[in-house]
């Protein structure tokens, strides 16, 4: 019964993206699709919401002020629900993002689905390289890389690692606006592979 009553409130959706309250509506849907184990429709309406607050504040905010990490406009909770749904849908290297992704990031989970994911060594891995900015993580991918035998891929990580904009020692807003590049790589890039 649950299933029949979210796949009518999906259909009514299409409109709610279109209304300014609009993400509240898609944050709901994305809850309720969770709770129902429908994980790809979960990730699907949260990156709707993620799209549809980054066009609202970007119409509204200076260009020097749009620069804003985007997953901070989400709460705790459902940054969590995003990586259990990644993990359940099978997009391991996804969900380790994610984990970076959180007001404190998540190195512990992150490392745990990269390690017990050998497999992302062999997957397209390398079309989110650009989007992890935390160190650790970075260098835990060269570490596995570089046991796997794969030159090419732990070169292209060691040159991320080497990005000025990541050194710790800048000033946080240069090290905040790159970091809001990358996360909005990350979103288009999730979008479009997911919606």
């Amino acid at each position: 019964m649950f299933h029949s009553l979210l796949q009518r409130l999906l259909e009514l959706s299409k409109g709610a993206r279109h209304d300014s309250r609009g993400s509240r509506w898609l944050l709901g849907l994305a809850d309720l699709a969770f709770v129902d184990h429908a994980y790809l429709s979960s990730l699907q309406f949260y990156l709707e919401v993620l799209l549809f607050l980054a066009d609202i504040f970007a119409l509204f905010l200076p260009p020097v002020v749009r620069a804003i990490q985007f997953f901070l406009m989400l709460m705790l909770d459902q940054i969590t629900r995003m990586i259990a749904a990644c993990k359940e849908i099978g997009a391991q290297l996804q969900a380790a993002i994610l984990c970076q992704c959180l007001p404190d990031p998540d190195y512990e989970s992150a490392f745990q689905i990269l390690q017990a994911n050998p497999l992302i060594v062999d997957q397209d891995a390398a079309l989110y390289f650009d989007c992890v900015w935390e160190i650790p993580i970075l260098e835990l991918l060269v570490h596995m890389h570089a046991k796997a035998g794969d030159r090419a891929r732990v070169n292209t990580l060691i040159s991320l690692l080497q990005q000025p904009a990541l050194n710790v020692h800048n000033p946080a807003s240069i090290r905040q606006a790159h970091i809001a590049a990358m996360e909005q790589r990350f979103l288009q890039r999730l979008y479009a592979e997911l919606v």
